[in-house]
Formats: C-alpha cells, structure tokens, sequence
C-alpha cells in the first residue's frame, strides 16, 4: 500500500477508535515508542503521551467526558474527502 494510501487509513482507523471510545485501538495505532503530541496542552490538558500504554492511559479518561463522540468521513471519490466533521 503507498504510504498516502496508508496515511489515509491510519486516520480513519484513528477516528472509529475514538467513535468507539477504544483507547486499546487508539494505542495500537502507533509504534511502541509512539509519541502523542497534544496541541491543546495548556496546564488543563496533558502534553501527551509516549508509548502504547503511556498513549491509553492518556485517552481513557477521555471518553466519559466526551461520550457520543462522532467523527463522520463522506467521499464523494475514492481520492476525496466531502466532509470531515471534528
């Protein structure tokens, strides 16, 4: 698979793991040194996170502050995003 095709991928698989409000699925998405950038760190919210464990942790508590969350991705062509609603 082309690393854009590839890319493409990891982002919707990153964006149905947060819909399902699977942290496991979050953390399985990036290396085992992965690092998390948070660029709404502010003091209220964490840096981020490094590693797979360190990344779950960072997104478990997440998810009950912000249940339902719905990230949903139209195509209009296989190239194509139409809508991407955050």
């Amino acid at each position: 698979m082309e690393i854009a095709a590839r890319n493409k991928q990891l982002v919707i698989e990153f964006f149905k793991a947060l819909e399902a409000e699977d942290a496991g699925a979050v953390a399985e998405l990036f290396a085992e040194n992965g690092v998390h950038h948070n660029p709404y760190a502010s003091g209220l919210f964490s840096e981020g996170a490094v590693g797979e464990e360190a990344i779950k942790a960072y997104w478990e508590p997440v998810f009950p502050n912000f249940d339902g969350m719905e990230f949903p991705i139209e195509y209009n062509s296989p190239w194509k995003i139409r809508q991407w609603c955050w």
